[in-house]
């Protein structure tokens, strides 16, 4: 319990920010930069999230049971900061828990994320809104231990990464007018190719592109908060083994969630987020997860 109190009070005396996570909730793929509004320079993040599993499915739809962690605790850590009216710079670093209910413990620093946001000058007046749109960059560097460097156990309780470095580029659109917000938004996903020791031999792997796409709905109180829903689809093509595709290598997740967000002081908002994704792997069935996300925003000029 004290532990608890203790990670809340360092949530409300940070400044904060929720980014954007290109896959995962819980911090084992690149997180996106910040956003940024019109007022404010500086903006740094303290996020607690906890990501449950709901059940694992086979091939043929039976219920099994996996070795990994029965929950996963996150708590990042970012800094944005706005060059100019169109450009901004952010950091991520994720610091990651696997726990099981028979009390195991293993925690460790998760892979860190850099992250660019440019957002296009001008805006297109349509009905009694207007359309902004922004262009993304961010990479990620494979610092956790991941699955790579396990050949006994994979779904060890030491694992808290992908092992990949990743490059990933998108754009985002909104309509927004005095109380509604729409944004779509597609991305790609790039992770670069390793050498694997495979029966003896060193072969190369090139995993497969991903793809995300987007869309979400937000009711703004101005000056108040906003209640925002949004459904997400991320899809990673077959990956390669010495130039030839791995069948069923592939895997495709659907995510449906709401974030809901409060203003509790002066330029300062706290936000919680609730996510359902359903992750299908073309060669083992689906696996469906449950994260709750807790922030506090906190914009600097």
């Amino acid at each position: 319990m004290r532990y608890f109190f203790a990670v809340l009070w360092n949530l409300f005396v940070s400044v904060v920010w929720i980014s954007q996570v290109h896959a995962c909730p819980c911090g084992c793929s690149v997180a996106g930069p910040l956003s940024f509004q019109a007022a404010g320079q500086m903006r740094v993040v303290s996020q607690l999230g906890t990501e449950r599993p709901l059940g694992s499915y086979d091939a043929e739809g039976d219920l099994y049971q996996e070795r990994g962690p029965d929950q996963i605790l996150e708590w990042s850590q970012s800094l944005g900061y706005a060059l100019n009216a169109a450009h901004s710079i952010s950091a991520t670093v994720p610091l990651l828990m696997n726990a099981r209910y028979s009390g195991e413990r293993n925690t460790s620093l998760g892979d860190p994320s850099l992250g660019w946001r440019y957002g296009i000058p001008g805006a297109i007046i349509v009905g009694d809104g207007w359309i902004s749109s922004s262009l993304t960059l961010a990479s990620k560097f494979p610092v956790a231990k991941s699955v790579n460097e396990m050949s006994e156990d994979p779904y060890s309780m030491d694992i808290h990464g992908n092992g990949y470095y990743e490059l990933a580029a998108g754009v985002d659109t909104a309509w927004t007018n005095a109380v509604w917000t729409v944004t779509p938004g597609a991305g790609v996903i790039w992770r670069n190719p390793r050498w694997d020791t495979i029966a003896g031999e060193y072969i190369r792997r090139t995993p497969g592109l991903g793809t995300r796409a987007d869309l979400s709905v937000g009711y703004n109180w101005i000056g108040s908060g906003e209640l925002k829903a949004f459904v997400r689809r991320d899809w990673r093509g077959q990956d390669q083994l010495a130039d030839r595709l791995i069948e069923d290598s592939g895997s495709l997740s659907h995510s449906l969630g709401v974030v809901t967000s409060l203003r509790i002081a002066e330029q300062t908002n706290m936000s919680v987020q609730l996510l359902r994704k359903g992750l299908t792997g073309l060669d083992y069935g689906a696996t469906r997860l449950f994260s709750v996300r807790v922030s506090v925003e906190k914009t600097l000029s």
